[in-house]
């Protein structure tokens, strides 16, 4: 089967290297590896170039910084499309818009790889009706793949016809520790957006407790907009906070396992999401992620993470301090959310993709 892969995010690119790109190329490098023809068409950025990564060909395209590289990306889909061979066209959805409308260019089946479905949130973020470019969108596909069944749901409603398949994101085995009894700090990890990942909540809820634990910091790791870091830095100062707070900036790899293996918890204060890769990660180190409890982390085990009434800052300040203080209840997260996280093999993701994408290739031959 020869598949092309369409995914405005990109692990080297500075601007878009998240979840959604790790997930890319540990689904497409275990299909290559199952005998399967991969390439992903992706961003470009400065100094990017064609390459083979662990037998996945990516094309690189469009080019620029911010909302100027997202243009010249969208724009430059429909000749790609027409360009490559094929048998199988997967495009992963990102933000504003979700979809790129990748259908009406090609005659190929189409899978809509729905990573992100946030356009009514960005329409009352940016005051821009692109919901309804969602929804126009999302009509021309015959199938979807939903990292959670609230995604499923939000799809259903929008196109009846379609077929999906709900397929969650896997877990590095790296991130899977020995439990550590003698935990440093308060975690979060992930891009930085006030808007969506609720940091503006967190640092809120924090500042609640943080006179409590002298020695205990919140560490703050991830990349984001300029103004998004100001506008964290007023509400640090505001609330008596700055010397407490650590901005460290992106943290990949092993350096990432062993950041989130001496946390306390894991803060994921998001308003959406369709996942939430962090949410996984934090459950392999056995970590307690504390979250609101909102339809984007409806896959996640009650037992294994902290759910807080959305989006109360009050109730979220009590669950730190809850986890600060009390070590049984930290290893008894532990042992449930690493037994949980097993469930999450990238292996056995991949095969389900494999399984989903063939039945696809095989309706649409008759």
């Amino acid at each position: 089967m020869k598949i092309l892969h369409i995914d405005y995010d990109d692990l080297k690119n500075p601007w878009a290297a998240g979840g959604q790109a790790r997930g890319t190329f540990e689904i497409c490098r275990r299909l290559v590896k199952m005998g399967h023809n991969v390439t992903v068409v992706t961003s470009a950025y400065p100094g990017s170039k064609d390459e083979v990564c662990d037998g996945v060909k990516y094309h690189r395209i469009g080019g620029g910084g911010g909302f100027t590289s997202f243009i010249r990306f969208i724009l430059s889909l429909p000749r790609v499309v027409k360009k490559y061979d094929y048998d199988l066209l997967v495009e992963n959805f990102t933000v504003p818009i979700s979809t790129a409308f990748t259908p009406l260019f090609t005659k190929k089946p189409v899978v809509g790889y729905a990573s992100n479905l946030f356009a009514r949130e960005m329409s009352r973020k940016y005051k821009l009706p692109f919901f309804l470019v969602e929804k126009i969108g999302c009509k021309f596909y015959d199938a979807f793949v939903a990292l959670a069944e609230s995604t499923k749901d939000k799809l259903s409603k929008i196109n009846r016809k379609a077929e999906i398949a709900v397929i969650p994101r896997g877990i590095d085995q790296g991130f899977f520790h020995k439990y550590n009894p003698c935990p440093q700090y308060l975690l979060y990890i992930g891009r930085i957006d006030i808007d969506q990942k609720g940091l503006d909540l967190l640092l809120r809820a924090f500042a609640k407790i943080s006179f409590k634990f002298p020695k205990t910091d919140l560490v703050i790791a991830g990349s984001g907009k300029k103004v998004d870091f100001r506008k964290l830095e007023k509400i640090t100062f505001k609330n008596k906070i700055r010397d407490k707070v650590l901005f460290v900036g992106n943290i990949r790899g092993e350096d990432k396992q062993k950041l989130i293996n001496a946390a306390y918890a894991v803060c994921i204060p998001s308003r959406y999401e369709t996942f939430g890769n962090t949410a996984l990660e934090a459950a392999a180190a056995g970590k307690p992620a504390v979250i609101f409890d909102i339809p984007g982390f409806c896959w996640t085990n009650n037992e294994a993470v902290l759910k807080i009434k959305p989006f109360s800052v009050s109730e979220y300040s009590l669950a730190l301090e809850k986890i600060i203080n009390s070590p049984d209840l930290r290893k008894e997260v532990f042992t449930k959310a690493q037994a949980f996280a097993k469930n999450f093999c990238w292996d056995e993701i991949a095969k389900k993709h494999e399984e989903f994408y063939l039945s696809i290739l095989a309706k649409s031959s008759k």
